[in-house]
């Protein structure tokens, strides 16, 4: 025993088999009564290997002598200790994996059975006393199951999807929902069902097990909203919602009803962020997109695709007019004023409408003819929405506003273009960006390739190219364009005709001269109206189109050569602006030449400091110096609604009213305005225009 246990047997097991059946150790057990010792160890083979071996040991008594002998059997269990090393294992292993689940449940899918795990449930969702395993997962799902998965839910652990999963060759069934704890709370769980057949009955029998997964879902779905959001406005970002979008209009459902796509971009809102500072105008803009999201609905989509601009596409709308309510709702609720150094600042919104599917049928379709609708509602006055119609083309009229007040002044814009062109250049006098303005103004509105101005040199030999607007796509011109001389195509003046402009439908078809100039630009049909100081030739606008041919209207020519003028004038005045006189004549230069009726005026004794010409004609017994109210209304008593003093008492630096005069017999829309007058003074200047015929259309 000793050489075995010495020699054979594993170290760590020596001191135990010495100590079972030791001579010593096996008296004791038999006086104890035992006959028969077991002792399992590792022994060691001549191969050098342990193995598992079994040492039975009996004991018996020679019945004649008395003496106490020992019979040892040795068995290998190397086999059988494997196996139940690993069937340890597995059991530690699922002791391990039952402790992390929250439930688990077992059930005869075949014959629509719950068998066990389920009878919580009784209590808790009124199931009653059946084992219906739809009738339980029905009740289940209804109770404790968010709404938003209760579809997905259903429809995976259906007895029929399970039953088609097996036949398939799936073993295992899963999926991850919002459950309701014992708290009321929802949390992210992972449910498994383990599909085999019952080997005597061929029943489809499922075992499932639910684990929760709240951490690891909660912290998933953070970081995806995280790559997929805006942080500012909580939106989608730009990539985000155009693959959202584009995924969407691929689906079946799509196809079914009307949706809208809408642009919305703020206007003014650099003057909120120069003025207040840009963390103002992060919590502006942080507040915006709150007033938004609770506007839509959760499955319509919103995002933000540049600093102010936004898209939202509504699924499903009814008809045009829910459109027009909802646009007209984010234009009310969207509209700010805020006031520094008694300076008053207004931040407004502007939409664009397209309509899937009359309007495309692609994302790119959709955005493309928002913002064609977009800008078409800026150049009309901004603060409105606009339908997307493909009659805002060059020359377009169509507008679909709903709202009447600002239909009027879209059609006071279509009609009066100057003056709209006017109040951009006065209100931002001695400023050259202002043409850029003008001219990016013109060219959307016109929808043309390129809008420049060419001024001449002093003794009329040479022209340069000084302001250009180019659209999308278009190549510049302008560094080309330096010191042009007129000298290859003689008096230039001469290709102008009568009316003060130069039309070339087809630069194919034109002069060679012109044609050398022209073509290498990409022209392909152009427009170009003079620019004159005191009657002399200095410069010309010009409209070119780079795509297709054009054809304007006689209204279009008149508009280009009313704003040629009033640019014109601008810029004639601007290239001699020294001082704040020399700005002030030239603003009244710009007003004289108005086909508006404006004054300047006293707001404090009325009296009338200046009249533009037009003006003077229709009433021309008024004259600088007079009373305003007596001059222009033939009254002896101060307005009733007076503007200046309406305008005073707001502290706005603009104010715009309706006002029917007796006088004349009209009704006209008036824009009073400050203006710096001399050695500082603040006087009114009074902007009108009739819009009688307008007030008798509504």
């Amino acid at each position: 025993m000793a050489y075995l246990c010495n020699k054979r047997i594993a170290p760590k097991h020596r001191e135990l088999v010495f100590n079972k059946i030791s001579n010593d150790a096996i008296i004791e057990a038999y006086r104890k009564g035992k006959r028969t010792i077991n002792c399992e160890n590792l022994m060691l083979l001549s191969s050098g290997k342990y193995e598992w071996f079994e040492e039975t040991v009996h004991i018996i008594e020679d019945e004649i002598t008395g003496d106490i002998h020992v019979r040892c059997y040795i068995k290998n269990i190397n086999k059988e200790k494997e196996i139940e090393q690993q069937a340890s294992e597995e059991r530690a292993y699922y002791e391990a994996m039952v402790s992390k689940l929250n439930a688990m449940y077992e059930f005869n899918i075949t014959e629509d059975k719950a068998v066990r795990g389920y009878e919580e449930w009784r209590a808790l969702y009124g199931i009653g006393e059946t084992d219906n395993y739809t009738q339980i997962m029905t009740a289940f799902a209804n109770h404790a199951v968010h709404p938003d998965d209760f579809g997905s839910f259903y429809d995976l652990y259906s007895v029929d999807n399970l039953l088609k999963a097996y036949k398939q060759g799936k073993q295992e069934v899963s999926g991850e929902y919002r459950r309701m704890d014992l708290r009321g709370i929802f949390i992210w769980v992972i449910s498994t069902i383990n599909l085999f057949e019952e080997p005597f009955s061929g029943n489809i029998m499922g075992f499932c097990y639910i684990k929760s997964i709240d951490d690891e879902k909660k912290e998933q779905l953070d970081l995806l909203y995280k790559a997929e959001r805006d942080a500012l406005t909580g939106f989608y970002n730009k990539v985000t919602v155009e693959e959202k979008i584009s995924a969407l209009l691929t689906t079946s459902d799509i196809k079914v009803g009307k949706h809208a796509f809408l642009m919305l971009d703020l206007d003014y809102f650099k003057d909120i962020n120069d003025h207040f500072g840009h963390a103002f105008g992060d919590a502006f803009l942080s507040e915006m997109a709150s007033k938004t999201k609770g506007l839509f609905r959760e499955d319509d989509i919103l995002g933000r695709v540049g600093g102010d601009e936004f898209v939202v596409f509504m699924r499903n709308v009814e008809n045009e007019r829910t459109i027009t309510n909802k646009a007209k709702e984010l234009c009310s609720l969207l509209t700010e004023t805020y006031t520094q150094s008694e300076v008053v600042y207004r931040v407004s919104v502007s939409i664009g409408i397209s309509l899937y599917p009359s309007d495309g049928k692609t994302y790119a379709e959709l955005y493309h003819n928002a913002d064609t609708a977009l800008y078409y509602a800026k150049e009309h006055g901004r603060d409105q929405f606009a339908f997307y119609d493909s009659a805002m083309q060059f020359g377009g009229t169509s507008i679909k506003s709903i709202d009447s007040d600002r239909t009027i002044e879209a059609k006071i814009f279509e009609e009066n273009i100057s003056e709209y062109v006017f109040r951009i250049l006065y209100e931002s006098v001695g400023s050259a960006s202002a043409i850029q303005t003008v001219l990016e103004l013109i060219g959307k509105h016109y929808n043309v390739s390129r809008v420049y101005i060419f001024e001449n040199t002093d003794d009329g030999l040479f022209t340069k190219n000084t302001f250009e607007w180019c659209a999308d796509g278009i190549s510049s011109q302008r560094e080309l364009l330096q010191e042009v001389s007129y000298s290859p195509l003689g008096n230039y003046k001469n290709n102008l005709n009568h009316e003060g402009y130069l039309f070339i439908p087809n630069v194919g078809n034109t002069t060679p001269e012109l044609k050398a100039i022209l073509e290498p630009q990409g022209i392909k049909s152009m427009l170009q109206f003079s620019i004159e100081r005191n009657g002399k030739f200095v410069g010309f606008m010009g409209l070119d189109q780079c795509v297709c041919l054009i054809q304007p209207t006689q209204k279009i020519l008149s508009e280009c050569r009313n704003m040629a003028n009033v640019i014109g004038i601008f810029l004639t005045e601007l290239r001699a602006v020294e001082n704040a006189i020399a700005a002030k004549q030239m603003a009244l230069s710009v007003v004289n030449g108005l086909a508006s009726y404006a004054y300047v005026c006293n707001p404090q004794t009325h009296e009338v400091l200046f009249i533009n010409e037009r003006l003077n004609k229709l009433i021309p017994t008024a004259n600088v110096g007079d009373i305003c109210h007596k001059a222009f209304w033939a009254s002896d008593d101060i307005c009733k609604d007076c503007p200046m003093k309406t305008l005073m008492e707001s502290k706005d630096t603009k104010y715009l009213t309706e006002m029917y005069n007796t006088n004349l017999n009209i009704w006209v829309k008036v824009t009073t305005s400050w203006i710096d007058w001399l050695h500082d003074e603040k006087a009114c200047l009074v902007d009108s225009y009739d819009i009688t015929k307008y007030i008798k259309n509504n």
